[in-house]
């Protein structure tokens, strides 16, 4: 398998304000890794991980697995994961900083389907039960890529399987080579705030008529209401869209809370996958 097109700094974490795309070009001589060989131990939700480790499907592109210590032969409350982009791997360095992005890019998820959700932090990584030295997060410059030497039939399986998991697994496998995705998951690696749920609005209409030449379906009382709200300092407060302004006319529209900004702009977002990807979702 080749090299995941991840640019990160290469050597001592002091370095890590520069990227350098050729960071991870060493001789074919280094020995790659097994994906097999890695064990990425989470702290968060661990009753989110248990269902996602017997859920139908799964991916390697993020593969959970846990609850149990067979050492004591009783439940556990441990989860670990990995991935297939460790099969191309050629240091500790990189395998920390596909991990970072990876486990990024699932709490983006979590939040993007539940406002405030417990997240997953890394605990330690492992090779062959062995634990690496950590190193911390870079500042990554492009999308993760598709392995090189993925076929896309074999890329379609991968889907497939994590479509029957779920939804996150699936925006997360395209999350690493669709822009349109990455970015709009960056913005729900932010705290949920009316000024960030109002920059994804715009994101993705822009990206609509960018990839689809046309505008996301919505209702236009809904987008009125959440743009009235978002927009007025008088509404929602020092979180508004624009600062304080004269008093003028009193406000029509009913005020909304955070928690129905978040559920109308994941509709918005969803609207906009059914929109640019049909052939993956039918949100309703």
């Amino acid at each position: 398998m080749t090299e995941p097109q991840i640019d990160i700094p290469d050597g001592s974490a002091q370095e890590h304000e520069c990227v350098e795309p050729d960071a991870l070009r060493l001789t074919q001589t280094e020995p790659t890794y097994n994906q097999a060989d890695w064990s990425v131990e989470l702290k968060g939700d661990h009753m989110d991980l248990g269902n996602l480790s017997i859920a139908p499907g799964r991916s390697d592109y993020f593969r959970v697995w846990g609850g149990v210590d067979d050492w004591n032969d009783c439940p556990s409350d441990r989860y670990f994961f990995n991935t297939l982009y460790f099969e191309a791997a050629r240091n500790e360095e990189v395998i920390w900083q596909l991990t970072h992005e990876l486990v990024e890019i699932f709490n983006s998820t979590t939040e993007f389907f539940s406002l405030g959700a417990w997240k997953q932090s890394v605990h330690e990584i492992r090779y062959k039960d062995v634990p690496i030295t950590f190193r911390p997060k870079a500042k990554v410059v492009k999308l993760i890529g598709r392995p090189a030497s993925m076929s896309h039939r074999k890329w379609q399986q991968h889907m497939t399987d994590a479509l029957q998991s779920c939804p996150r697994l699936a925006l997360l496998v395209l999350a690493t080579e669709k822009e349109d995705i990455r970015i709009m998951l960056k913005y729900f690696s932010e705290p949920g705030s009316w000024a960030i749920y109002y920059k994804v609005l715009e994101t993705m209409e822009t990206l609509a008529r960018k990839n689809k030449g046309t505008s996301v379906p919505v209702e236009r009382a809904k987008k009125s209401r959440f743009t009235n709200n978002a927009n007025n300092y008088e509404v929602v407060g020092i979180d508004a869209r624009h600062g304080m302004m004269p008093q003028g006319k009193e406000n029509p529209v009913k005020p909304m809370t955070l928690e129905e900004g978040h559920s109308f702009i994941t509709d918005f977002c969803k609207s906009y996958l059914n929109l640019v990807y049909p052939e993956f979702f039918r949100f309703s």
